[in-house]
């Protein structure tokens, strides 16, 4: 009996185990033994009952899927149950702590809670820097202390009382102050006041412990402007940092002093050695100041002479001296002689040679010579010796002698050929003068084996030097230079002869030079570049030698690796052709056979460590390209080289650090500058104050005069009205910090108000005009009043408010009655009397998180005139994506398509304007949101507001009488006891367009001012004083009396012709009833002449001018114009 399988006995399983999604498995199937059947959980659940279902149990910790024994931890399930799945929880081994859901745990431990007393027993503080790791815990000192321990043991505190600033002990900015540098000898934490402030040069070294040094700065130390002078140097001021103030002074004898320039040195040597000169009775001149040892002896005239630095020799020279008895004076000169006084002692007088010229040697004394006859000097005789002159030739430098001047010794005169020719004619001249220069010159070639030939005897250095078979050459006046090519020549013991050309090479002689033999080449034919010296040469093709063969292919960049690739070929014999490799030069790698290599490397593996040890990173931007490795700064510090460490730039100005300025000076208003922008040197930033102050202070804000305008100005026009109070301008009166709250807002003229620490209330005195156009175009409001004396005046209440209106002694607030307008000065609009929300000026509020509004809705509720009211927005129009929605119905304007701030400028555009005459109060709401929602106007993202239309008038018709009643054109007499006089139909439209619009008024230009008046026949209220009148008619319609017109009887023929003043004119296309008097008249053209003088730009009466007061006449008169066939 398998209790398992069988369904209908008493103790069968049955659906018992099935139902729990179990297996049923009975374990004795003997028909004795029954209620042992047992129920099985499936895996992965375990458990398992007799005779019942098994209570399952699945711990997720014992499944496969679970991931704490993966990451190393423990696994607990909370909730067993197969239906909760999960829920199991990984927990970290200790010493680490954490816990996670079904994922591993974050396991952190802080090793400082054990090992921190190591730290604080020797006044550290302990830090874990990374709570997952063990053994990593390590002390660091206290600031301002450095040091960071890197294992267990407590670190080594480093205080370099230079570089950190704010300490008790340390440097600070005392030595930069002064200019000077700061060195810490000893950082070690435990050692402080240590520092020492050092002199900067060029001052002299000196030094000082923790406190600034003295120092000494000897200009004339450095100096070599006035050493370059040959002068001495003199600083009499060796304080350090001043301008430059030492002294050049020339050396003695010589005076003179140069400030930080070279002395203009100068002595008068006269005033040591004049005596020397006055003792000869001379006189003492020196002619160059800056000089030493040039003054000289002057002979006072009329005798000459002049010594240096001693007396002069004074000479008496009969023959220079004039106008004195004893002189030649021009005797000789006059003859044509010569003058010599042969002795020049002043004693020695009536001593002077008349001398003939040469060759005459004859001469006299005091008296003019008698010469003897030469005659060459006839230049008819001397000119015969130039007559055969070929130029360049010897023949041109004959000249004339006489061998004896004398007189009797006629014709013996000759011509002389020049040296080096001896040829010589007597009276004419020599036909050809010659000269072989080879007679003197021949030695010279022979010296150099060469031979010498004058191929021009007549001409002078016109000899050469040839040279001797089988060299030539020739030079003129000089040796040649013999040239021997012996691959030409033949038969020469040295020469090639055929030697190259009989084994097909070919044959160059590299220097031609005679003396320069058996250097002959022979050159093997293309491609083998082999050669020989003196025989045939053993060819051999390097491929490498073809320029053709080019291992620069792959050269982009002039002086990179890849233009740099050496060629090689293996094997040069004819027949190993296309072997050649390109080799990439080290530390490159690469090659390539037969063509180009392409060449890299990164240099930053061999140069990387120049940069590491300036705490700088490498880089290697271009791989196939040498030397443009970088050395990068890193943050914030800022710069780059190339091929060397980088100077790195922090600007503290402007980069974000520790002890950078931020927006330190930025938000106080100065300006920032970092005198010293290396790395090294912080903390010295400097804030300056903007002008006029001239404040500064380092790694600090400067401490500024305080103008309050530039904070308190805006208040000046913050919520201002009108034009003089919204032009008020700013001024404080004393800038220093202590005097503070009394800027002043001062008014523009012609107002001269001014508040202190608060807007001024600016005022003029109204209407001050002289004439009335003036006034009447015052933008403030201003009217022409006539009577008693003409005067401008302002327009009384010109109040927009119900309640200022009323607060106005003369002043009452009218309910309006007709349409309105929401722009023009003076409209009637209207007003603002309940504003529980700013409307329309409404604003997002933060708290409706209106930024996720995308929609405003408004709605005229209470008093809503269908058909007459209106919602406009005036900014939808031009606000790109908005959508209008007017629902006429419900008085209801919805505006979607922005968000946030962009929807309270829509609610600001919104006008409500209405041809309602009821005056009568509007109840809006408007609310962002998704909904129109009257309920959430009374919230952050709503409002509500009242409207109701009125007009601010002077109280008018408080008359009592008739008379005074219709004296006044605003005002009608109805009579009776409460208000018998009214305001008049029409007088309150406030201008012609807002009249027109009303078809019971008219605008009458006949009085001044113009005015809206009611048309006449409005007068009569039945129809029987209506007909009665001849220019009115009742108009039964509208039950109201209006004026008679012919074009009312378009439709009616009969009631066209009853009418007296109407005819019925059939010439139109379509007939229709016009007045009798224009009946027949034809179509006009109407011209109208104005007059253009300067009249006209005269005010006339209450018009500006003449042309507005002509235009408004024309335009009244055109309205009568029989234009359309009536009056």
């Amino acid at each position: 009996l398998d209790e398992c399988v069988v369904q209908t006995c008493p103790t069968c399983a049955k659906t018992t185990c099935s139902d729990k999604m179990q297996t049923c498995d009975d374990p004795n199937t003997g028909v004795h033994s029954v209620n042992d059947w047992t129920c099985t959980c499936p895996p992965p659940a375990v458990g398992s009952a007799t005779a019942k279902a098994a209570t399952c149990v699945c711990d997720e910790c014992q499944e496969p899927t679970q991931q704490c024994a993966g990451a190393k931890q423990l696994c607990f399930d909370p909730n067993t149950d197969c239906s909760n799945k999960g829920d199991y929880v990984c927990e970290c081994k200790a010493p680490f702590t954490g816990v996670a859901t079904a994922q591993p745990a974050t396991c952190e431990v802080d090793e400082c809670i054990e090992k921190g007393a190591t730290c604080t027993a020797v006044g550290q503080i302990c830090d874990d820097p990374d709570k997952t790791k063990l053994d990593d815990w390590q002390c660091k000192c206290k600031p301002p202390s450095t040091g960071l321990g890197v294992t267990k043991p407590a670190a080594q505190c480093n205080l370099d009382e230079c570089v950190v600033q704010a300490c008790p002990t340390c440097a600070n900015t005392t030595c930069s102050d002064a200019d000077q540098t700061c060195e810490d000898p000893n950082t070690d934490a435990s050692s402080t006041m240590d520092w020492v402030c050092t002199c900067k040069p060029p001052a002299a070294m000196n030094s000082a412990t923790a406190k600034p040094a003295t120092c000494v700065c000897d200009e004339c130390a450095t100096d070599t402007v006035c050493a370059g002078a040959n002068q001495t140097c003199f600083d009499a001021n060796k304080v350090c940092n001043t301008p430059p103030d030492f002294e050049c002074e020339c050396e003695p004898p010589m005076i003179g002093k140069g400030a930080t320039v070279p002395a203009v040195c100068s002595l008068d040597e006269c005033e040591l050695h004049s005596a020397t000169c006055l003792a000869q009775q001379q006189e003492c001149f020196d002619p160059d100041l800056a000089k030493v040892g040039d003054w000289e002896c002057l002979c006072k005239p009329p005798m000459t002479g002049s010594a240096t630095a001693m007396p002069a020799e004074c000479v008496y020279d009969e023959c220079v001296i004039q106008d004195c008895p004893t002189c030649a004076n021009s005797t000789c000169s006059d003859a044509g002689q010569e003058c010599e006084d042969l002795n020049t002692a002043p004693s020695s007088t009536s001593d002077w040679v008349c001398k003939c010229p040469p060759p005459s040697n004859h001469s006299a004394t005091a008296k003019v010579a008698e010469c003897d006859l030469d005659e060459c000097k006839d230049p008819k005789k001397a000119g015969q010796c130039t007559e055969n002159c070929d130029p360049g030739t010897l023949d041109c430098g004959q000249t004339c002698y006489d061998p004896n001047p004398t007189v009797g010794s006629e014709d013996d005169w000759e011509c002389q050929c020049p040296p080096p020719s001896t040829q010589k004619t007597t009276a004419g001249p020599v036909m050809h003068c010659e000269y072989d220069e080879c007679k003197e010159k021949e030695a010279v070639c022979l010296a150099e084996g060469q031979t010498c030939h004058d191929p021009d005897t007549r001409t002078l250095n016109t000899w050469m030097c040839i040279c001797t078979l089988p060299s030539t050459g020739n030079a003129t006046v000089r040796p040649a230079r013999c040239l021997l090519d012996e691959c030409k020549v033949q038969n020469c013991p040295t020469c090639a002869n055929d030697t190259c050309s009989a084994v097909g090479q070919e044959c160059e002689d590299p220097d031609t030079v005679a003396t320069s033999t058996n250097d002959w080449i022979c050159k093997c034919p293309p491609p083998s570049t082999h050669q020989a010296t003196a025989k045939p040469a053993v060819c051999e093709v390097d491929e490498c030698d073809d320029p053709l063969n080019n291992c620069t292919a792959n050269c982009v960049t002039p002086n990179t690796p890849n233009c740099e690739q050496t060629c090689f070929d293996p094997n040069t014999a004819p027949a190993s052709l296309g072997d050649w490799v390109c080799n990439c030069p080290p530390p490159t790698t690469g090659k390539a056979t037969a063509q180009a290599a392409m060449c890299t490397v990164d240099e930053c593996v061999e140069h990387g460590a120049t940069c590491t040890a300036e705490g700088q990173t490498c880089r290697d931007t271009n791989t196939s390209r040498l030397n443009d490795w970088e050395c990068l700064c890193k943050d914030p510090a800022k710069g780059s080289a190339t091929a060397t460490a980088a100077k790195c730039v922090l600007d503290e100005c402007v980069e974000n650090c520790d002890t950078c300025s931020k927006n330190t000076c930025k938000d106080e208003g100065q300006t920032c500058f970092d005198p010293n922008t290396d790395p090294a040197s912080k903390s010295d930033w400097t804030c300056t104050c903007p002008l006029p102050s001239t404040n500064s202070a380092t790694a600090k804000a400067a401490s500024c005069g305080v103008d309050e305008c530039e904070k308190n100005g805006w208040k000046c026009t913050a919520d201002c009205t009108g034009v003089l109070n919204c032009a008020q301008t700013c001024f404080d009166p004393n800038t220093t910090s202590s005097s503070l709250g009394d800027w002043r807002c001062v008014c523009q003229p012609p107002s001269t108000d001014f508040a202190v620490a608060k807007a001024a209330i600016c005022t003029v005195e109204p209407c001050v005009h002289d004439n009335e156009p003036a006034c009447e175009q015052d933008p403030d409001g201003c009217e022409w009043a006539l009577l008693p004396t003409p005067t401008c005046k302002p327009i009384p209440c010109q109040h927009t408010k119900e309640a200022e209106c009323l607060k106005d002694t003369g002043c009452e607030w009218l309910v309006y009655s007709g349409a309105s307008t929401t722009t023009g000065t003076g409209a009637i609009s209207y007003e603002v009397l309940v504003p529980l929300k700013p409307f329309p000026a409404a604003t997002c509020d933060a708290s409706c998180a209106c930024a996720s509004k995308t929609a405003v809705y408004i709605r005229v509720g209470d008093g809503y005139v269908n058909g007459k009211d209106s919602l406009t927005c005036g900014a939808c129009s031009t606000t790109a994506g908005v959508t209008v929605d007017w629902k006429e119905a419900d008085g209801s304007l919805t505006v979607s398509g922005v968000s946030g701030d962009k929807l309270a400028e829509i609610v600001a555009s919104v006008v409500f304007t209405t041809s309602s005459k009821d005056g009568a109060k509007r109840h809006v709401t408007w609310n962002f949101g998704t909904a129109l929602d009257a309920a959430a106007a009374a919230t952050a993202c709503g409002g509500v507001v009242d409207l109701v239309g009125g007009v601010c008038v002077t109280e008018k018709c408080d008359y009592t009488t008739n008379p005074t009643c219709e004296a006044d054109p605003y005002c009608d007499w109805v009579g009776g006891t409460t208000d018998p006089c009214v305001i008049a139909p029409c007088v309150l439209y406030p201008n012609e367009k807002e009249c027109s619009k009303d078809p019971d008024c008219r605008y009458d230009v006949g009085t001044s001012p113009a005015l809206c008046k009611e048309k006449p026949c409005r007068a009569f209220k039945g129809p029987v004083e209506c007909n009665a009148e001849d220019e009115c008619m009742w108009d039964g319609t509208n039950t109201k009396c209006v004026e008679k017109e012919c074009s009312k009887f378009n439709d009616d023929r009969c009631q066209c012709h009853a009418e007296d003043r109407c005819y019925w004119d059939v010439r139109a296309t379509v007939p229709k009833c016009v007045e009798s008097k224009f009946g027949e008249c034809p179509v006009l053209d109407v011209v109208l002449l104005l007059d253009g003088s300067g009249s006209m730009s005269e005010a006339f009466g209450r018009h500006p001018n003449g042309f507005y007061a002509m235009m408004e006449m024309i335009r009244d008169w055109a309205m009568t114009l029989p234009l359309t066939g009536e009056d």
